[in-house]
């Protein structure tokens, strides 16, 4: 699924809601919608079917961390939040390594590229949030 097909799929609701605003709360949720596809190859290979469920809900966890944290009034409020989220990033690219083997090195690394960047982000968010707080 291409991202601008997948964006165009989304609810106006959320598209209109200031939280699009953020690229990364966009690549979170279109990283949960890619994972729930890549977790039904998942499941039919016995090897990797355990993985589906905590890729699903890692991936998934991303977006509603930025979502809970952004919706905080402060900065240092937002801060656990977007730490969760991180770890979840990180969480989600330690399952799509181990899911190489059903889905492939291509996917599997692209994948882990828009979590990177996904964690990158956060890690930007989440200083930024800090030095808030220390002035």
């Amino acid at each position: 699924m291409r991202y601008d097909d997948w964006e165009r799929g989304v609810p106006v609701d959320i598209r209109t809601d200031p939280i699009w605003s953020l690229r990364v709360y966009r690549a979170a949720l279109y990283m949960a919608e890619l994972a729930s596809h890549d977790a039904r190859r998942l499941v039919s290979n016995p090897v990797t079917e355990g993985i589906a469920g905590r890729l699903v809900a890692a991936t998934a966890s991303i977006g509603a961390q930025i979502a809970a944290g952004y919706s905080r009034m402060s900065k240092k409020d937002r801060v656990p939040f977007y730490e969760r989220a991180l770890g979840a990033a990180r969480e989600a690219r330690d399952w799509y390594l181990r899911a190489r083997i059903e889905l492939g090195d291509n996917t599997v690394n692209g994948r882990i590229a828009t979590l990177t960047a996904v964690a990158k982000v956060l890690v930007v968010l989440i200083d930024r949030s800090r030095a808030v707080q220390l002035h």
